[in-house]
């Protein structure tokens, strides 16, 4: 497990945390969702610090290629959209209980959802997710 006292993570990667189903995923992102959902439980006040840059959930993802996105235009703009909503900016570290809060009034609904992760493939998933109320933490 991680234990850190302070976690850096794209802010997109925040609702990646509050949605996850292990269904699907390759098992090495499924384990540091895993590892990171069982921290983040561990102590509901881990600081979270929203950054740009690549994160510790990045290291996992197919579209990593060699330390860079892929995908970073659509990714940097569910980032923007994250902060925006949640009225956060980076490099501000924020309680994980303050952050799920803001995620679950201000984007977790089906339009803001649906705007805030255009083009992720698992948006569905993720709408099932939040329509049943079945967040992690």
């Amino acid at each position: 497990m991680l234990h850190t006292k302070q976690l850096f993570l794209r802010p997109h990667h925040t609702l990646c945390l509050l949605l996850f189903n292990p269904a699907g995923h390759s098992t090495p992102y499924s384990n540091i969702m895993r590892s990171l959902l069982y921290e983040i439980a561990a102590d509901p006040t881990k600081a979270i610090t929203m950054t740009f840059a690549l994160d510790v959930i990045c290291t996992h993802c197919p579209h990593n290629e060699i330390g860079v996105c892929s995908k970073e235009h659509e990714v940097t703009t569910s980032d923007e959209k994250v902060l925006s909503l949640c009225d956060q900016v980076t490099d501000d570290p924020a309680p994980w209980s303050s952050l799920r809060d803001k995620l679950c009034d201000q984007i977790l609904n089906p339009q803001k959802l649906a705007d805030v992760c255009h083009g992720c493939v698992y948006l569905e998933r993720c709408e099932r997710v939040a329509a049943k109320g079945e967040m992690h933490l």
